[in-house]
C-alpha cells in the first residue's frame, strides 16, 4: 500500500528536510507505525554520528562503528545528504519522528 503523504511532484521541488521526509513517508507502514518510526530514528542517529560526527542525545551505538549497511533508511539519508540535505534538516526530521514516537507511545501503540 502506498503512502498518501507524498508530494505530487516528487521530492525534487522541496528543501532538504522535505526531501528526506518524502523518502521516509514513501515507506511508511500503517500496520507497524512504531517499527517504522524506530527504524528511521535509529538510521538518523547512526548517519548523524558515523557519517557527520554529530551525536544524538540518548543514542548509544554500543560496539557499532558504522551504520547498519543493509538499511534502506540509511541509504536514503546518505543520498539526501549527497544532494544537499543539511545537519539542520536531519535534526528537524529527528524532532518530528521523536514527537511521532511519543504520540504512538501515549496512544499505547508502542512495544
Amino acid at each position: 500500500m502506498r503512502s498518501t503523504l507524498t508530494y505530487p511532484n516528487g521530492p525534487a521541488n522541496h528543501n532538504g528536510y522535505q526531501s528526506a521526509m518524502y523518502e521516509a513517508r514513501l515507506f511508511h507502514d500503517p500496520y507497524d507505525q512504531f517499527g517504522w518510526v524506530q527504524e528511521w530514528r535509529f538510521a538518523l542517529a547512526e548517519v548523524l554520528l558515523f557519517d557527520l560526527g554529530e551525536g544524538t542525545p540518548g543514542y548509544n551505538p554500543g560496539a557499532a562503528t558504522e551504520p547498519e549497511e543493509d538499511s534502506y533508511a540509511v541509504e536514503c539519508l546518505r543520498s539526501a545528504i549527497s544532494t544537499g540535505t543539511t545537519v539542520g534538516d536531519l535534526r528537524r526530521m529527528q524532532r518530528v519522528l521523536d514527537r511521532f514516537r511519543e504520540m504512538l507511545a501515549a496512544a499505547g501503540l508502542d512495544y
